[in-house]
């Protein structure tokens, strides 16, 4: 489950499925420097149609106290969401995190996604913090 994508592929990926998202996901960032970014520096986790990504997330494990690992994007194509592709993604990148010594995985979600709320919660996440728009979502490893 855990792949070195090119950007080229997580560009692709995150530009099809961007109304996934509400605002869509290429509104809220600049996604070719996005995408740049994540190539270089995340861990990349991606579930496979035959040869077509259907489901992507990004996580950096790059602090060097082993105290932070950060889900930075996922996202489940729509084609095939409610399948449990999410779950199993984040899943994997728990189980990474920890096997890497990690102490806890945060995220932000937005607070209008009550499914990946439910999910994140059903997985044992909790509230870090809040803003008007989002949450950050935290969950301790050890």
């Amino acid at each position: 489950m855990i792949a070195k994508l090119k950007e080229s592929e997580i560009y692709e990926f995150i530009y099809k499925n961007r109304y996934v998202f509400s605002p869509p996901f290429d509104q809220k960032v600049n996604l070719s420097q996005y995408t740049a970014k994540l190539a270089k520096f995340a861990v990349h986790f991606a579930i496979y149609n035959e040869n077509e990504i259907i489901a992507f997330a990004a996580s950096y494990l790059n602090d060097k106290n082993k105290e932070l690992a950060y889900i930075s994007f996922i996202c489940v194509d729509s084609r095939f969401s409610g399948k449990g592709y999410g779950r199993n993604l984040l899943n994997e990148v728990i189980i990474t995190a920890s096997d890497r010594g990690f102490k806890k995985v945060q995220l932000e979600v937005d607070n209008r996604n009550k499914n990946a709320l439910g999910l994140y919660y059903s997985l044992g996440f909790t509230d870090a913090s809040e803003s008007q728009t989002s949450k950050i979502l935290s969950l301790n490893l050890q």
